[in-house]
C-alpha cells in the first residue's frame, strides 16, 4: 500500500472505527501495537491478538469495544517490549503513531485478577488512582469518583463522592490488597440523614415538654393505647404511639 494510501486511512481511523479497518492500517504502516485511550480507560494490544480477535468475533465490532471483549492484563506484556516498537496510537483526540519510549502508562494498568471480570461492579484503587472493571464502567463510568476516598467506622469501608455530581456517594468494601466492591449508597445515605433528622427532631421535642412539666411516654403499637395517645408513623407504618401527660404544676 503507497504512503498516501496508509496515511489517508490513518486520519480515517477513530475508536469509533471497525476493527477490520484497524487491521489495515497496522499493516499498512508496520505497526505491531495498538494503544487506545478512550472512555474504558487506557489498553495496548499485539496486532497478532487484533487477528485472533478477529476471527473470534468479527470484523464489525468498533475498535472502542476491543477491551471489554478481552481479559486484561495485556499491558503487562507490552511493557516487556523493546523501547522502539512501533505503537499506533487511538483516542478520542486523533491518531497517532510512536514508540513504545513514548507512552507513558497510568498507574491503573497492569495484571488483573481472574475474577476482575465478574458481572459485579468492582475497582481497584490504591489511595490515588482509580480503575473500574467493565460491569463497574458499565454503571458508573471509568471514573466513578474522586480520590481520595473517606475512610468508614467499618474496617475496610471507604465513602467517595462521585466526580461528576457531588450529590452522589458511592461506597467500596474491601475484597483484597487494593481491590473492592463498588455501590452507589446515595438514597440509603439520603435516608439514614432524614431518620437522624427526626429522630433528633422527636428527642428535641420531647425534651422541651419535659422541662415544661409534662410527662412524655412511649406507648408499643400492641400497647395499652388511649384514645389521646399520638401515633408515630414512618414510612406508612405505625411504630409506637406517644402518650403526653398533664402539666406537672410547679412549686
Amino acid at each position: 500500500m503507497n504512503t498516501q494510501k496508509a496515511d489517508h486511512l490513518l486520519e480515517s481511523l477513530t475508536l469509533h472505527s471497525p476493527v477490520s479497518l484497524l487491521l489495515r492500517v497496522l499493516c499498512a504502516i508496520s505497526c505491531d501495537v495498538v494503544w487506545l485511550d478512550g472512555d474504558a480507560g487506557a489498553f495496548s494490544m499485539e496486532r497478532e491478538q487484533i487477528f485472533a480477535l478477529l476471527e473470534r468475533r468479527g470484523g464489525d465490532m468498533a475498535i472502542r469495544d476491543v477491551p471489554s471483549l478481552v481479559p486484561s492484563g495485556h499491558n503487562d506484556t507490552v511493557r516487556q517490549m523493546g523501547e522502539s516498537t512501533s505503537v499506533l496510537c487511538i483516542s478520542s483526540e486523533g491518531t497517532r503513531v510512536t514508540t513504545l519510549a513514548k507512552i507513558r502508562f497510568r498507574q491503573d494498568e497492569g495484571v488483573y485478577p481472574l475474577w476482575w471480570e465478574i458481572p459485579l461492579p468492582l475497582v481497584r484503587y490504591d489511595g490515588k488512582n482509580v480503575a473500574c472493571n467493565k460491569e463497574g464502567r458499565k454503571r458508573f463510568g471509568s471514573r466513578p469518583f474522586v480520590a481520595p476516598a473517606e475512610e468508614g467506622d467499618i474496617p475496610g469501608e471507604y465513602f467517595a463522592r462521585s466526580a461528576t455530581n457531588d450529590s452522589v456517594v458511592f461506597v467500596l468494601r474491601l475484597l483484597e490488597a487494593e481491590y473492592y466492591t463498588i455501590e452507589d449508597v446515595t438514597e440509603d445515605m439520603k435516608r439514614a440523614d432524614d431518620i437522624l433528622w427526626w429522630a433528633s427532631v422527636g428527642k428535641a421535642l420531647c425534651l422541651r415538654m419535659t422541662e415544661n412539666g409534662s410527662t412524655v411516654e412511649r406507648v408499643l403499637e400492641n400497647g395499652d393505647v388511649s384514645a389521646g395517645d399520638i401515633p408515630c408513623v414512618w414510612e406508612d407504618k405505625v411504630v409506637g404511639y406517644l402518650k403526653i401527660g398533664e402539666k406537672r404544676k410547679r412549686k
